[in-house]
């Protein structure tokens, strides 16, 4: 009876995330700020209203708050290094849980598995459960991205359990999304939308995207591929220009491609009958896709990692590589938009003729 009464001890810890968010770029601020605001708020209502499951079924409602100062935040303090540039302005995400597990919960979780005194074996399990809280600002992130594309940009994160820093795998989002809607308004096409975070989140979460990790079919290949774009990086001159162009168009093709031969004419004709047609420019994705092999094949002169300039780099007079990286980043964010709002899965396509 003792040594039941002492696997029922209750434990507890505090696992909180921090993410800071920014205003993509500064020039915009003014026009940006308001609907800015909006977004982040939503965040925040999301989360406070939405439960987490743990290993050992124990089940509790997030607590999430907005700070406008690192110095409210004295555990991050310590992490955080600073602006990378007297221009941005940051704002401060907190995500927590106060997480709640007894002595049986430590032993049936980790089980013989691992030899280390039991208060180890506690610090462990508090840690285990920290992956649940990291796996929650990344999909926030990617949920966010999607739904209001280019709005809120999200610098390194990192994820704390009793005051230790566990993870700083929390990715930023990258100004490339930024840059991909304005070119998108630019050339009126693709249509771009401004969808309620919670509806993002759930279309993910019921198409079993956030549980397993993994881009399974069609749809779950093109949302692997945009967190593969989610970076800390604050520059639009992109270390990773030509992996961006690479990222995307792998998830257009898992949508809009049918087998290895004629990728270019399938992606356009049929972006083109599901996203609408361009009203300016018709050629301007196909000339992006022909840039593709290009780069892949090295046939295309590309910047430095840590190039600094104009990245106007043409393929004679057709297209630059970074219209190309943001058209491409454009079409797939939209088309994804698009799954979501008509509640879709996949698209079939029927050839016939009239």
């Amino acid at each position: 009876m003792k040594s039941n009464s002492s696997e029922q001890k209750q434990f507890s810890t505090k696992i909180m995330g921090v993410i800071p968010l920014v205003l993509p770029y500064f020039e915009n601020r003014n026009f940006l700020l308001k609907p800015f605001e909006s977004g982040i708020n939503e965040i925040v209502l999301f989360c406070n209203k939405k439960n987490v499951k743990f290993m050992n079924n124990f089940e509790g409602r997030l607590k999430a708050r907005l700070l406008k100062t690192v110095d409210e935040l004295e555990v991050f303090k310590k992490y955080w290094k600073g602006p990378p540039s007297i221009l941005w302005e940051f704002w401060f995400l907190e995500i927590s849980i106060t997480f709640e597990f007894t002595m049986k919960d430590v032993k049936e979780g980790l089980k013989a598995n691992y030899e280390m005194e039991f208060q180890k074996k506690i610090d462990l399990y508090k840690a285990i459960a920290a992956f649940k809280i990291e796996d929650i600002c990344n999909d926030i992130l990617v949920s966010i991205t999607i739904a209001k594309f280019g709005l809120i940009k999200a610098s390194e994160g990192a994820i704390f359990y009793d005051d230790k820093t566990f993870l700083t795998n929390v990715n930023g989002t990258h100004n490339i999304f930024f840059w991909a809607k304005e070119k998108a308004q630019k050339i009126n096409w693709p249509p771009t939308y401004d969808l309620p975070l919670e509806m993002v989140y759930n279309w993910l979460e019921r198409s079993g995207l956030l549980k397993t990790g993994i881009g399974e079919g069609k749809i779950g290949r093109a949302v692997a591929a945009i967190t593969h774009m989610l970076k800390n990086d604050f520059s639009h001159v992109s270390d990773n220009l030509n992996l961006d162009i690479i990222w995307s168009l792998i998830g257009l093709e898992a949508i809009y491609g049918n087998g290895n031969s004629g990728l270019k004419s399938q992606l356009v004709e049929k972006s083109r009958i599901f996203l609408g047609e361009p009203s300016i420019d018709k050629k301007f994705f196909g000339r992006a896709y022909d840039l593709r092999s290009r780069v892949i094949h090295g046939d295309v002169d590309i910047p430095f990692k840590n190039y600094h300039g104009d990245t106007n780099v043409t393929l004679g007079k057709s297209i630059d590589l970074e219209d190309a990286r943001l058209i491409t980043a454009a079409v797939l964010i939209s088309t994804v938009q698009k799954f979501i709002i008509e509640d879709k899965a996949d698209l079939v396509f029927k050839y016939q003729i009239a």
